[in-house]
């Protein structure tokens, strides 16, 4: 398709919109056309807020508006309410999708979206942009080239304290829009863990508390098994209300090579080099470094880019953005596409209620 512009409209204009709008900038073949908010002051005072210039796109208050012709790509980043009904009337007029999480609220709005999506036939991308992390990308070249060995076992966890300070602290609690721990936050460590089994779920198991209270309507730390068709095991926790800065751990557990956070740990006995993997590494701006460990375990460092931010402009959008117009212009899906993406949140539904039965499996 040559060299041609996307047309670009982007709904939500927060803190996290707006750092689509700066990815899709970024891009030379993407221009932002049209910016939807509920209040235009506020879309101005956030463009601002949020560091984004040059953008001379048009700012529409009505979907109506939205929608009318000249668009190619719609990026939906606001409340989670809007986000089934939006990509659904999106995706009956052809227009491409770049959808945050989550797309949907719960089963039913969930097979509504993937029905209508795959009977328009238009391309998708959900935003668990971490599978972009160089950190991510790493243990994913690791696992691919067999270096790892049999993967049995992932862990990932996203830890954090969220309250009054966040732009979407009036929203993000209700179960209107927050809806529940998973969904609002924690399924991004589904999804991690789902890079690492490449398998079908087959049940998952989940326990739910509320710590320090921050005027929640859901409870704000949830704990859950994942079991797989093949016989991996995936474990996630995940809280909002718990005294640490932000974390996100990742731990996978090879049989030749596990990957903990970001070190790379084997028996000593097994050969490794670092200046093999230091040449060998398809990320760019990665580095490997020896350093000791136990007498029957070696370990390597790995230096990079890591998932250690909450902050939306530390997260690998323009990955994200040139996935999805790479997948327009081949005809081809995207790596997280909402097929796929419709299965991590299949787990997040399942372990909800696995939480709410006092942890009683729950099929997938």
């Amino acid at each position: 398709m040559g060299q041609r512009k996307w047309r670009v409209a982007v709904s939500g204009i927060g803190w996290c919109g707006c750092a689509h709008i700066k990815a899709f900038q970024k891009h030379p073949r993407c221009e932002v056309v049209r910016l939807h908010g509920r209040d235009e002051a506020r879309v101005r005072r956030n463009l601002e807020q949020y560091g984004v210039s040059g953008c001379r796109a048009e700012i529409v208050t009505r979907v109506e508006d939205l929608f009318r012709e000249g668009i190619d790509i719609l990026s939906i980043a606001g409340l989670n309410s809007t986000h089934t009904p939006l990509a659904l009337e999106a995706a009956r007029r052809g227009i491409h999708l770049m959808i945050e999480k989550p797309v949907a609220r719960d089963a039913e709005e969930l097979d509504r979206l993937v029905q209508g999506v795959r009977a328009a036939g238009v391309k998708t991308v959900v935003s668990f942009e971490l599978y972009w992390n160089p950190l991510l990308k790493v243990a994913r070249w690791l696992m691919e080239s067999g270096r790892l060995g049999r993967v049995m076992f992932v862990r990932a966890n996203y830890h954090s304290r969220v309250g009054a300070w966040y732009s979407g602290w009036d929203w993000c609690r209700t179960r209107e829009e927050g809806h529940s721990m998973l969904l609002n936050a924690g399924c991004h460590a589904v999804d991690a863990v789902r890079n690492f089994t490449n398998d079908r779920p087959l049940a998952v198991s989940a326990f739910h508390t509320t710590g320090w209270e921050q005027g929640y309507e859901y409870p704000t730390t949830i704990h859950l098994n994942i079991q797989f068709a093949q016989g991996q095991l995936g474990q996630v926790s995940a809280s909002a209300d718990v005294a640490t800065p932000y974390h996100f751990g990742l731990e996978i557990y090879g049989t030749l090579m596990s990957v903990v956070n970001q070190y790379l740990r084997w028996p000593t006995d097994a050969q490794v080099s670092v200046e093999e993997l230091q040449k060998e590494c398809p990320v760019p701006d990665v580095r490997f470094f020896l350093e000791p460990y136990n007498e029957r375990f070696s370990q390597i460092r790995v230096e990079c880019i890591l998932p250690n931010s909450v902050s939306v402009d530390h997260h690998p959008f323009l990955d994200e953005v040139f996935a999805l117009v790479d997948a327009i212009e081949r005809d081809d899906e995207t790596p997280l596409s909402l097929e796929r993406a419709a299965i991590t949140h299949r787990i997040c539904f399942a372990a909800d209620r696995s939480a709410e039965q006092n942890g009683v499996p729950v099929a997938l």
